[in-house]
């Protein structure tokens, strides 16, 4: 896996754990009984964007690792993919 995909693989993995990390850890108005005047209860008052931001990096680097292994082992190969009915091999 040359240089290009492997910084594409990351990225990718980043972004899919960051946006699915954003619903944890969010105060919203209503917990913390501060509503302001003109906005929903379950606006966000507090996020740690900074530990945030170190834990989804954090998690990122070890998928991305373990999948970069997986694929630097040959244990997983495009062979391995089973094509759809009706698709022929080229």
């Amino acid at each position: 896996m040359d240089i290009l995909m492997q910084l594409l693989l990351l990225v990718l993995i980043w972004a899919m754990v960051f946006f699915g990390s954003l619903p944890f850890s969010v105060t919203t108005q209503a917990e913390a009984r501060d509503i302001v005047p003109g906005s929903v209860e379950s606006a966000p008052i507090a996020t740690d964007w900074k530990r945030k931001l170190a834990a989804v990096s954090a998690v990122t680097l070890v998928l991305w690792l373990v999948i970069r292994g997986i694929v630097a082992a040959e244990w997983v190969s495009i062979d391995d993919i089973p094509l759809p009915p009706g698709v022929a091999e080229e």
